[in-house]
């Protein structure tokens, strides 16, 4: 694995990770790689506060960007695009606050069945 795509892996994972059994951010000291080869890493994280290990697996891709048409995609807004879409899709429903609310409402029921989530 190339060292520069290496060092963005493990730069992105200190700024982005969080342990998922206390949500404690990392820094380079917790950071093992296990395995690289190719464009593939393996790394075992260790949580600074609970010790818990996590295995991240990151691939490398490149991506061969010469041909494609940069003033295009410059150009392109995807705002528009997703206007676009909706126009074009009418049968799209919003979901409003109270739709959340009755959802938050029958989530909190002990004997919650799948078909109570549908109905209205």
């Amino acid at each position: 694995m190339n060292y520069k795509a290496l060092k963005w892996v493990i730069d992105w994972l200190i700024k982005s990770h969080k342990c998922t059994n206390c949500w404690s951010f990392i820094n380079e000291e917790w950071i093992d790689i296990v395995w690289a080869a190719w464009t593939t890493v393996n790394i075992d994280i260790t949580c600074p506060s609970c010790d818990k290990h996590s295995i991240i697996k990151a691939e490398i891709a490149q991506v061969n960007v010469s041909n494609l048409n940069i003033n295009n995609i410059k150009n392109w807004n995807i705002k528009d695009e997703i206007i676009k879409q909706l126009k074009w899709n009418k049968s799209i429903k919003t979901i409003s606050d109270s739709d959340i609310s009755k959802l938050n409402e029958k989530l909190k029921k002990d004997d919650i069945k799948i078909n109570d989530l549908f109905d209205d």
